[in-house]
């Protein structure tokens, strides 16, 4: 007996914009909604398929709202949109040097910041000389809910493990694993004696 069902519908619509002016109002507006909604879902979703989970969504956009992605002037306002945001991080560094903690915040927006925060599937193809690696936790990762929910487990796991081993070989130096010693990723135990991760006695 069918239950129910449940449905993810995304709509999206941003009126007609195009040279209605910059920043408060006008173009912008699709540049905001651009990087920090579009882009990051379309590369969410990229991931996804990378790491062999299934999704299931529906997205509508207005044939407005296409015209203008789709419109090379604007492309490049948003590139410059992007390019203003960097600098303005930078001139946050200058203008917060006399509060440090403040400062340091903002230098993590660098490119060449002492520390990069990032998913494991972002440091494809990347190496750092020091790497740590948290949430090595049962359940956390491989993520429970991404293998039990996936179509095929066994092929979801093997990604996640896939994913593991990306992580690990990033560090050209020294490699940290921070997970909790009374349930330990299996991942861990499949790679480590049971004395090197238990935690002592």
């Amino acid at each position: 007996m069918k239950l129910g069902a449940f449905t993810f519908l995304l709509h999206s619509h941003i009126p007609y914009c195009r040279q209605a002016g910059r920043w408060p109002h006008g173009e912008e507006w699709l540049h905001e909604a651009a990087s920090g909604t579009y882009l990051p879902l379309l590369l969410a979703l990229l991931s996804l398929r990378e790491r062999g989970i299934p999704f299931r969504l529906t997205i509508t956009m207005t044939p407005v709202l296409l015209e203008q992605l789709a419109d090379p002037l604007i492309r490049e306002h948003l590139e410059e949109f992007l390019k203003d945001k960097v600098r303005r991080a930078e001139e946050d560094i200058k203008r917060l040097e006399k509060e440090e903690h403040r400062a340091r915040l903002a230098r993590l927006r660098r490119d060449d910041a002492a520390l990069t925060l990032a998913t494991a599937h972002a440091t494809k193809g990347l190496e750092f000389d020091h790497v740590a690696v948290i949430g090595l936790d049962e359940g956390r990762f491989p993520s429970a809910r991404s293998v039990a929910e996936a179509e095929d487990p066994a092929r979801a796991l093997e990604e996640e493990r896939r994913l593991a081993y990306v992580a690990w070989t990033r560090a050209r130096r020294s490699l940290t694993l921070v997970y909790d010693p009374d349930a330990p990723s299996t991942f861990l135990r499949e790679a480590f004696e049971p004395w090197e991760i238990e935690p002592a006695a």
